[in-house]
């Protein structure tokens, strides 16, 4: 089974209560899983989650939801597989200590080059992730973006990306390929990010995939870097093709 996770854009809506700003990100990434659905070949029916919101497998099918202000995304698997996505913004506290080991950002550090080495190469070249992606716009020009912690403004919406003097001189986006690692397997286990420790990176192969280690057992994780975002899945042996689906969808 091709894995096919949906990385889809959540308009920007002003005057919403905090509930209503949540719940509305909840509604896009069930619209993305049942994209994601549609693309695999899964028949509709009802997600269910338990009361702590894991989600429950049907019918042999594992799935994984994540969202965030400005992006929703989806993934289904016959596997248990996880899915996350975080906005590459900075943040005024460092958690790197509460996310992984020195031994971990050191592993990190030395697989940097090659990682740039690789981003070089994907700009030079139409854009396709690991195993391709394909782009849905129906209004929107779709571009890559490398956001730095400067204030954003998109279709009205305006995202104000901490970039006060507080601000740590952290490499964010090595942060969060960590972060949205981790969160990935802990979601491909059922588990929380209580379980951040004991989930150890391995090691950063030349392809760019993680290999993280949680529970004994081995878990890869592809990155998918979209919009100033990064999302990142589970998978086993399966193919990766990512989806973005771009443009006003009523919701």
């Amino acid at each position: 089974m091709i894995l096919q996770p949906v990385l889809i854009r959540i308009p920007f809506q002003p005057n919403l209560t905090g509930p209503q700003y949540v719940e509305r990100q909840r509604t896009f990434a069930r619209i993305a899983l049942d994209h994601c659905a549609k693309l695999c070949g899964v028949p509709a029916g009802r997600w269910a989650q338990s009361p702590e919101r894991v989600p429950i497998p049907r019918d042999g099918f594992h799935w994984s939801i994540a969202h965030k202000p400005r992006f929703a995304a989806a993934v289904i698997a016959r596997t248990p597989v996880g899915i996350d996505v975080e906005s590459i913004s900075p943040r005024t506290r460092d958690l790197s200590t509460a996310v992984a080991s020195p031994e971990e950002w050191a592993l990190m550090i030395q697989s940097r080059d090659s990682q740039q080495s690789r981003d070089r190469e994907v700009e030079d070249s139409p854009w396709r992730g690991a195993d391709g992606v394909e782009v849905q716009s129906s209004k929107f020009k779709v571009q890559r973006e490398r956001q730095q912690g400067n204030e954003t403004t998109r279709q009205g919406e305006h995202t104000r990306l901490d970039s006060s003097s507080e601000c740590l001189a952290v490499d964010w986006s090595l942060f969060f390929e960590m972060w949205t690692a981790k969160e990935a397997t802990l979601k491909a286990n059922c588990m929380g990010i209580g379980g951040l420790k004991a989930c150890r990176l391995l090691r950063v192969d030349q392809t760019g995939r993680f290999i993280l280690s949680y529970e004994g057992r081995n878990f890869a994780v592809e990155h998918f870097a979209y919009a100033g975002h990064v999302a990142a899945c589970t998978y086993d042996d399966s193919r990766l093709l990512w989806h973005v689906i771009e443009g006003p969808i009523g919701a």
